[in-house]
């Protein structure tokens, strides 16, 4: 291209950009920004009180917040799209950009303050007799002072003549005394609002939104553990002791936690396997203290403590070790540790259940119904008695055990002795003394503080209340949870199987069955980080074993349908001296998919003989029979903030996965399902939701998926589950709506349409579609639907689209604004307000609740896009949305009022109104010209008078709009911007439109009930009272004879509404 035609192309850009300008202005009713030009603001004495508050926007970068310190392993590397969305969820910084001078206080909290004056007293309230009393009283002492006075001149025969003190006959200066008059007046005046008792029938509303903390759980209660001692009957420790802990909620009979592991071993069992320290051994496997969080805090959750040893045997016969006396002769008592000791060397990776105890973590006072927090004081706890494990080998067991009477309890048998534990509530004040300078890791053996020095750790365990409530997922985690039940062999040939032991592996594909599993299984004492299996401890002497385990593994991120579970099935032979006697005898294999989602809940598998060395996986073995006597079953949980536990919503992000192999139909049928089900996975949906969110936004806007349909879907799709987050909002801790828009969210740099204008056009579209269904408002039955009831958070996600967009192009803040967006954006958003406008009216006429809140949504919009549009835009729409309401049914009214009530509360609104001294002449038509120059308060002020002109409006709607423009005018004379007599002038020239309406139509008031003509006349006498002295008697030389006639009729007027008659004739 020449240079010619490159001069020529952009000549004609600039030509567009000019056109374009002038016919968005050409559909202006008022230009303000002309208005403003106009008017010389700089020769003005208060300039500053005129100019529109700068820089109204801010974006900052917010760090992300997060606990975890080292943020490159936090999320792992993954091939799938859905992955990736969610490492940016979890990892990416925040765009954060609020409306910086919107700081002082709101009318109503100004109100608030307000100090109520003394009572007034007058004489005419006075009781009767007292003053008849007094009158009487003062005639009888003027009577006897005449006679006194009589008296005393005819006395005196010679009056005698006084010179005169002239001195007294001065007049003094006159304009002086007016002064001091007026300065002492102006010094003891109330406030005209303060002292006229208002009857503020309108509800006051206020901008609901209100800022939230990130998407951060932070439980209520936070309970530190730490192991102290072991005291059984025994001097001296025979071996290695280990230890689980966990909470329970006994009402609700299911766990809240995860297992705490920790031992109790001395040195001199540094001799065994399991016992020996190298340097793979993880701090955080050596750690004895522990962390756990509740929720929801009862008098029904408990610690539960699981003491386990080395497999010797029987469990009787090793609890009956610990119960009866210690055995005096020294050979005995050597044969005794010799024993243990070989069980130790041969067994040392097997262990078996020994003893358990519970400790509850709070008491209830009857007295004051309140729970008690006696046993979190931060002192050393007991444990006891430790009861023997007998048959209770699984927590359904436990349960029931725990659930007889007391005297059943204490007919159970124990072991003599107490396990000892410091327990206490974690709070600001105790926390350093609690942690020292110990590193602390989350469940997910990750560091959130770090102190390199130390040598000790702390661990936070899972807290599974909260994961299991409506809470946003908002770092990575991956954990699978296992728990064996038990095993049925009966069909198995053979008595030997008595002990039987279990291996678990996790392995990626069936290649090959000897092949090691993935170190994924956390790890426990003295054990690395990560390790490659685990066995379940061992149950004796019996072939339908129950068991009492849990097994936590980190999945891998990048799952596939081969991934499996391995169950190896042994049998140990405890007597055979020569070896372990470790028998294989069984496998079970569960494929971690089943066969959409991740493996969760209770499930049976069959338990077979042999499986093939390679290719096992599709071996018909390990299809579940009906009738199957070999089966193990088992239990699972899953934590995991990447795998959504929901098939629709899996096969959502599988169909996105597949969109380029498969094409448009899948994913489009996918997202039809997912609106279709929405209400069935309402956990799923918060857990997941800002994921979600980004996902169905990219797909509207992605530029490598410009396919109307699919855009038309995803919109579609966003608004459901929107929808859906809204009717469970009130069950929610947070408002997470709000949460994603101030904090998630952000533009895409890949679209090809901007999200706020992709947002207005699907919006605008499914909006008219709606409203074209419905030929009567009767028809609608229900609240609202997905295009209307999430319109406030619709408005957010479109206002913070579009400051970003500014910020991105360096416009932010920008004066001139005309050109900011596009003519069809424009007009697009004339269309979305005038299409919502509809949806108040059918949804206010059937008498809907979401009528009032989507009017609500609406004015808080408005109030934020005249900080970032053209104002004189925003000020067409404002017009055109109050127009509408004020001509439709007498009680929609009131919605305009509760409208008008939100969008005035913009911090410059008096400067929108333009308050400068005006110029006109007599030939001006005052009404119309200050309509046009003051806008906004011209639009209420007409407003208020439709509605008293009307004559079908009751006269609580009448006190509505009359209230309405009262309670302005008190909000305006509070506000601690505007306190100079100057500023308060100039404000009530913007009100001068009132003065003239006040005038010309007093036959619409003079007969209204006196409390109602006297709550608007209070607003006209202030105004009148505040408004400049140069500019009214400049109005009045121009006024004609009629209206200053009606003017001084007014007054009249006044003076007879605000007589005051006393309280009994009031």
């Amino acid at each position: 291209m020449s240079q010619t035609d490159s001069t020529k192309t952009e000549t004609e850009t600039e030509q567009e950009k000019e056109t374009q300008k002038l016919a968005i202005k050409s559909s202006f009713l008022f230009d303000f920004e002309t208005e403003i030009k106009s008017i010389s603001l700089k020769r003005d004495e208060l300039k500053d009180f005129l100019l529109l508050t700068q820089n109204q926007l801010e974006v900052n970068d917010k760090k992300r917040e997060t606990r975890i310190k080292e943020k490159e392993k936090q999320f792992p590397k993954s091939l799938f799209n859905f992955h990736q969305e969610c490492e940016k969820v979890f990892l990416n910084d925040w765009k954060i950009f609020k409306f910086k001078n919107r700081i002082y206080q709101d009318q109503h909290e100004i109100k608030q303050e307000i100090e109520t004056p003394e009572a007034q007293k007058f004489e005419i309230d006075y009781e009767e007799s007292q003053t008849q009393d007094n009158f009487t009283k003062l005639m009888n002492y003027s009577f006897e002072s005449e006679k006194d006075e009589q008296k005393e001149d005819l006395s005196n025969e010679v009056i005698e003549d006084e010179d005169l003190n002239f001195s007294l006959l001065k007049i003094p200066n006159r304009d002086k005394a007016l002064i001091a008059n007026k300065t002492e007046r102006e010094k003891n005046m109330k406030n005209l609002f303060n002292v006229y008792s208002q009857k503020d029938i309108t509800q006051y509303i206020g901008d609901p939104r209100i800022p939230f903390k990130p998407f951060i759980n932070s439980p209520e209660y936070q309970i530190f553990v730490e192991f102290v001692d072991l005291s059984l009957n025994f001097k001296e420790q025979l071996e290695p002791f280990y230890f689980s802990l966990a909470l329970f909620d006994l009402r609700r009979k299911t766990r809240i936690s995860e297992n705490f592991y920790f031992q109790f071993n001395e040195e001199k069992f540094s001799f065994l396997p399991s016992n020996q320290k190298d340097s793979g051994i993880s701090l955080v496997t050596q750690s004895k203290r522990a962390v756990f969080n509740i929720s929801e805090p009862s008098k029904d959750i408990f610690l539960l403590l699981t003491i386990s040893t080395i497999f010797q045997g029987d469990h009787e016969a090793k609890a009956d070790i610990y119960s009866k006396p210690v055995p005096t002769k020294q050979k005995l008592y050597d044969k005794l540790k010799s024993q243990i000791t070989d069980s130790c060397k041969k067994f040392s990776q097997f262990k078996q259940d020994f003893t358990w105890a519970m400790f509850p973590l709070f008491s209830f006072d009857r007295r004051t119904k309140q729970l008690c927090e006696t046993f979190l004081s931060n002192k050393i706890q007991q444990f006891s008695p430790l009861y023997r494990i007998k048959d209770f080998t699984s927590e359904e067991q436990f349960f029931k055990f725990l659930g007889e009477q007391k005297a059943t309890m204490k007919k159970q048998s124990s072991i003599p002795g107490f396990c000892s534990f410091k327990i206490a509530r974690i709070n600001e004040q105790n926390r350093k003394e609690l942690f020292g300078n110990s590193t602390i890791f989350d469940p997910s053996m990750r560091v959130v503080e770090d102190n390199q020095d130390t040598k000790t750790a702390v661990l936070e365990m899972e807290d599974f209340a909260l994961s299991a409530k409506r809470a946003v997922n908002y770092c990575f985690v991956n954990n699978l949870y296992i728990y064996p039940k038990f095993l049925t062999i009966s069909s198995i040939k053979g008595s030997s199987i008595q002990n039987i032991e279990i291996k678990i592996q996790l392995k990626e594909d069936d290649k090959d069955i000897q092949s090691p599993g993935l170190p994924v299984f956390y790890g426990r004492i003295l054990e690395k980080k990560f390790v490659d299996f685990r066995y379940v401890n061992i149950q004796y002497k019996t072939r339908k074993p129950h068991f009492n385990d849990e097994i936590k593994i980190a999945l891998p991120l990048n799952l596939t349908h081969k991934h499996h579970l391995l169950f190896t099935f042994y049998n140990l032979n405890h007597k055979d001296k020569k070896q372990q006697g470790k028998e294989l005898f069984g496998h079970a294999v569960v494929p971690i998919f089943q066969p959409d989602f991740l493996i969760e809940g209770k499930f049976q598998v069959p338990v077979c003989m042999a499986l093939s060395s390679s290719g096992y996986l599709s071996s018909s073995e390990l299809v579940m029979q009906e009738k199957q006597k070999n089966y193990f079953e088992l239990e699972s949980k899953i934590i995991s903030s990447v795998y959504p536990q929901d098939k629709d919503v899996m096969g959502f992000l599988k169909s996105i996965e597949m969109l380029s192999r498969n094409g448009k139909e899948d994913l489009v049928q996918s997202m039809q399902v997912l609106r279709k089900h929405s209400a069935n996975f309402h956990d799923i949906l918060i857990q997941f939701l800002p994921v979600l969110f980004n996902v169905l936004l990219d797909i509207m806007t992605n530029k490598q998926q410009d396919d109307p349909l699919l855009r038309e879907e995803a919109f579609h799709t966003f608004a459901q589950l929107s929808f859906e987050v809204i009717q469970i909002r009130e069950a929610l801790e947070v408002d997470v709506l709000q949460n994603y828009v101030d904090y998630v969210f952000n533009n895409f740099d890949n679209g090809k349409r901007e999200i706020f204008q992709e947002l207005v056009g699907q919006w605008n579209k499914a909006l008219e579609h709606d409203l074209s269904q419905v030929s009567d408002p009767q028809n609608i039955q229900s609240e609202g639907n997905a295009f209307v009831n999430p319109t406030r958070f619709f408005f957010d996600l479109i206002i913070k689209s579009m400051v970003l967009y500014l910020d991105f192009n360096g416009k932010l803040n920008s004066n001139q604004r005309l050109d900011l967006f596009g003519i069809d954006f424009l007009d697009g958003m004339r269309n979305l307000v005038r299409n919502l406008n509809k949806e108040v009216v059918v949804r206010f006429i059937k008498g809907l609740n979401v009528a009032k809140r989507l009017n609500q949504a609406i004015a808080l919009f408005l109030k934020d896009l005249i900080d970032i549009c053209d104002v004189s835009f925003v000020f067409e729409i404002v017009e055109s949305y109050i127009e509408a309401l004020q001509t439709q049914d007498v009680n929609i009214q009131i919605l305009s009022y509760e409208f008008i009530n939100l969008f005035v509360e913009h911090e410059n609104y008096v400067q929108f109104n333009i308050p400068v001294m005006p110029t006109y002449t007599s030939s001006t038509n005052l009404v119309e010209f200050l309509s046009q120059r003051h806008l906004l308060s011209g639009i209420i002020i007409q407003s208020v008078f439709k509605t008293l002109e009307m004559k079908d409006v009751n006269n609580k709607i009448r006190s509505i709009a009359i209230t309405t423009l009262q309670n302005l005018l008190h909000k305006h004379d509070i506000d601690p911007r505007f306190q100079t007599p100057q500023i308060k002038s100039r404000i009530a020239i913007i009100y001068h439109l009132f003065v003239l309406f006040m005038i010309d139509k007093m036959d619409v008031y003079k007969d209204f009930p006196r409390e109602l003509r006297r709550d608007l006349l209070i607003s006209f006498l202030y105004i009148l009272k505040m408004i400049d002295k140069h500019y009214f008697i400049q109005w009045w030389c121009f006024e004609g004879i009629s209206r200053r006639i009606d003017f001084f009729q007014l007054l009249e007027l006044c003076i007879d509404s605000f007589d005051y008659l006393g309280k009994k004739k009031a």
